[in-house]
Formats: C-alpha cells, structure tokens, sequence
C-alpha cells in the first residue's frame, strides 16, 4: 500500500517537472508524453544498467504531426560507448531529423508528382516549410 503511494507521488513530481519544462515549440500533447517518457526510461535505465549518465542534450524532429523539439538523457557504458535509449525507444537514427514515416509520406509523394510540387503539397500537410 505505502509503494503504491510513493509511485504516485513520483509520477506526480515528474508530471510537474514535465509541465515547468514544456517549452510551446510542438503541437498537440507530444512534448509532454515525451518527457514523461523519458523521465521513466530515465528512472529505469539508472537503476537497472551500470551506464552513468552523462547529461542531456536537445533533439527537434518532424513527425507527421509536426516538429517536436525534446531533451533525452545520454550515457556512458563501461567501455566508454555512448547511449541514447530514448531514440532507440523512437527508433532515430544519429542525426535523423524526420520519422521513418514522414520519410515514407514524402517520398510516395515525389514518386506521382514533380519535387517542387511534392514540397509544396507535403508542406501543406505536415504544417512545415519543405524545400525540394
């Protein structure tokens, strides 16, 4: 009974850090499912692996949503080899900027129609500039 109340409180203390650190900059509720997030696989990578954590760094990355702009924690193994479990949660590559699915959107557009005009129309759907 007494756990089930101290993991209350902890998702509460990070729904709150989650909220303070909400910055505006995507659409829709994505930033906060993703702190919350990562603040669990944070939890659980600390306490279940023997990776140190290293600190943070910012990522920014279009969906078909639109672009979110997240901060993920990075590690270090034993053997010096960084980590980065939230993209591989996300399945990102190093430095992908756009899903696998907005890759997908984007290129069957531009398989049925000049570049320019599936810039233009892929534009006008994800709600992003898109340069052909």
């Amino acid at each position: 009974m007494d756990l089930r109340k101290n993991k209350k409180e902890e998702l509460s203390n990070d729904r709150r850090i989650c909220l303070n650190n909400y910055n505006g900059k995507s659409r829709g509720s994505e930033p906060l499912l993703f702190d919350l997030l990562e603040s669990q696989l944070h939890a659980y990578v600390s306490t279940q692996t023997e990776w140190k954590n290293i600190g943070t760094e910012q990522r920014s990355v279009l969906l078909e949503s639109g672009s979110i702009t997240y901060r993920r924690h990075i590690y270090k193994d034993k053997q010096g080899k960084r980590h980065k479990p939230f993209d591989d949660l996300l399945h990102l590559r190093a430095y992908q900027r756009n899903s696998r699915k907005v890759e997908a959107m984007a290129a069957s557009l531009a398989a049925i129609s000049s570049f320019r005009n599936a810039a233009e129309l892929f534009s006008y759907v994800i709600k992003e500039p898109v340069s052909a």
